[in-house]
């Protein structure tokens, strides 16, 4: 799982400058879930994505609460959360699968959205209460978190950025500019049942490459 990376400007290139710049040209192969790592190996990667689970769920139109289910961190664009906090107050959840996550005190007045799990199925269970899910990752690969709430029936908001790499992993409906076409786009999927459920199933489509049958099976052939 290569990805996250930190990059530096050298010359008029980016490079990585994470430990894994050191350990990965080591290898003949590399599997990556990973566009961004790719184009610094190129031949020796192969990208297979990250395993969803085989049966998707029906989208969840009927739910308008919003959940961000990735860690409490900046490079995850934590200061865009606080902002919609003062928007959608209570609507939004904050819950991630990590449950040693801890929030700092920045962030206090988030602390009543918090939804800590204590393993994976008490996640899964917070996740089928929404039918939004944020996404404002500033460095962003394959977009694990993402996919795995289009699995669940959720609809995906992704921030646009220029170090995302989603452009083959979501449909462009799925993407904002900024908070004020975020807003925008919610309000409008709230109150149009139709659209967001023909949208979710087409990005479910998408996503069905990275099932985990199918990914076993693309894994095991390059082996």
């Amino acid at each position: 799982h290569s990805s996250n990376y930190q990059t530096q400007e050298v010359g008029k290139d980016k490079r990585l400058t994470h430990y894994e710049d050191g350990i990965l040209p080591m290898a003949n192969k590399i599997f990556t879930n990973s566009e961004y790592t790719s184009k610094f190996f190129k031949s020796k990667t192969i990208n297979i994505g990250l395993p969803l689970q085989n049966n998707f769920k029906k989208p969840k139109t009927e739910n308008n609460k919003i959940i961000f289910n990735h860690r409490i961190s900046k490079e995850k664009g934590i200061d865009y959360l606080m902002e919609i906090k003062k928007k959608y107050r209570d609507n939004i959840i904050i819950s991630t699968p990590k449950v040693n996550a801890v929030p700092f005190p920045k962030i206090k007045p988030l602390y009543n959205n918090f939804y800590l799990p204590k393993n994976f199925d008490e996640y899964m269970q917070i996740m089928s209460q929404c039918g939004f899910a944020l996404s404002f990752a500033l460095q962003e690969t394959f977009g694990y978190a993402v996919q795995e709430a289009v699995a669940n029936g959720l609809f995906p908001l992704v921030k646009e950025n220029e170090n995302t790499c989603y452009a083959e992993n979501v449909i462009p409906e799925l993407r904002f500019y900024d908070l004020d076409d975020l807003y925008m786009k919610i309000d409008y999927l709230t109150n149009n049942k139709q659209e967001k459920e023909k949208l979710i199933l087409k990005q479910q489509e998408l996503s069905s490459q990275f099932k985990q049958d199918k990914w076993i099976n693309k894994l095991l052939e390059q082996l």
